[in-house]
């Protein structure tokens, strides 16, 4: 079975990693996988993180972005380009079925052309914030979806799409796929946050509360790996507010030193689809807490068990879980065991089979139309 997985750019975040293990997952299993580079400049994935069985192809536009600026003939350009590429490559392809990572990658006329190609929209927490589309919207996506299968990350997701979109929507959580031989102890006097820098994260919102910790427990700290928009940001946030405890750390592409020397992880995130950031970090048997935000803490921590879900946007209770936990060693130990443990119910071949499933059920259905 040949599948095309649709993508906007190669990043750093979980979505693209989650992708990679997905295709890397199903091209061993004997699947002809295929990747197509639909938005950014040009196909460079990041070196060792996909399968060299893999076929990449890119779609290479950025140097038609001039051309918006031309009133109609310049998009109209723009447009026609997109689409001859994407047909041109579909021929050549010639796909199952395509999985698409991020809404409108796909033109809709070239939904139309190939309407016969079995297709899945995966969704990562796009709308999770979004209550009501706008009437050109909503019939933009409804007209969409009907070519689309839905899947979403959580159930709470899910529900929210079918409501919003009127469409069904499954539920198909990411995979653990971590297998350490290594794991925290939680006494290590250290916090960690590790995300991209940018407003979704919560990250500004919540680091002046970190100062009565720091009054409380001068010797425990707070270290943010990663980088974004907001870098300069936080170090005016860190210096106004005389963060002595708070360290910023470069990204790095091999996080499980960092979870591997941290005792607790925060998630003061506005939004998610499924933090990655939580499997890993209970995988290495670190105690998370994060806000219940949408959509995907409250149904991968069990609260109380393996870590906290704290009241949405609210750092005063997240920090009032910090406190606790800095000040229960033992249960901060037996809360960092149990969540290595209940993590491996979302096992990579008990997830990807349910992939599998849907793959194969969507390839005969297209096969007796």
């Amino acid at each position: 079975m040949k599948i095309l997985y649709l993508q906007d750019k190669f990043g750093t975040g979980g979505i693209n990693k989650i992708t990679a293990v997905k295709e890397n997952y199903l091209v061993d299993k004997g699947f002809d996988i295929h990747n197509l580079n639909v938005l950014d400049k040009e196909c460079v994935p990041r070196k060792g993180l996909y399968s060299d069985k893999i076929t990449f192809h890119s779609i290479s536009i950025d140097r038609l972005t001039q051309l918006r600026n031309i009133p109609v003939i310049g998009r109209i350009l723009r447009f026609v380009y997109l689409c001859f590429r994407l047909l041109k490559l579909y021929r050549e392809i010639r796909p199952d079925i395509i999985v698409s990572t991020m809404p409108r990658l796909e033109p809709m006329l070239v939904v139309w052309l190939t309407n016969h190609i079995a297709r899945i929209q995966e969704f990562h927490g796009w709308y999770n914030c979004v209550n009501k589309l706008s009437i050109s919207e909503e019939k933009e996506m409804h007209k969409r979806m009907k070519h689309y299968h839905m899947v979403a990350l959580t159930q709470r997701e899910a529900k929210h799409i079918e409501q919003l979109l009127h469409h069904k929507c499954l539920n198909i959580p990411n995979a653990t796929f971590l297998h350490p031989s290594k794991f925290s102890d939680c006494t290590n006097k250290q916090v960690l946050i590790l995300a991209r820098f940018d407003p979704q994260k919560g990250i500004d919102t919540f680091l002046r509360y970190w100062l009565k910790v720091q009054e409380l427990h001068p010797d425990w700290e707070l270290n943010l790996v990663g980088d974004g928009s907001e870098k300069e940001k936080f170090k005016q946030e860190i210096k106004k507010y005389n963060l002595r405890t708070v360290h910023i750390l470069p990204y790095t592409l091999h996080p499980s030193e960092e979870y591997l020397k941290s005792s607790i992880f925060l998630l003061p995130s506005v939004s998610e689809g499924w933090p990655l950031v939580i499997i890993e970090s209970m995988a290495y048997g670190v105690p998370v807490i994060a806000y219940d935000c949408p959509c995907g803490p409250s149904e991968i921590i069990q609260s109380g068990i393996d870590g906290f879900v704290t009241e949405y946007g609210n750092p005063e209770a997240m920090i009032e879980k910090i406190l606790y936990l800095i000040e229960h060693p033992d249960v901060r130990i037996s809360m960092g065991n149990n969540a290595k443990e209940n993590i491996q119910r979302f096992n990579i071949d008990d997830i990807m089979e349910r992939w599998i499933k849907l793959f194969k059920q969507l390839s005969c259905e297209a096969g007796h139309r």
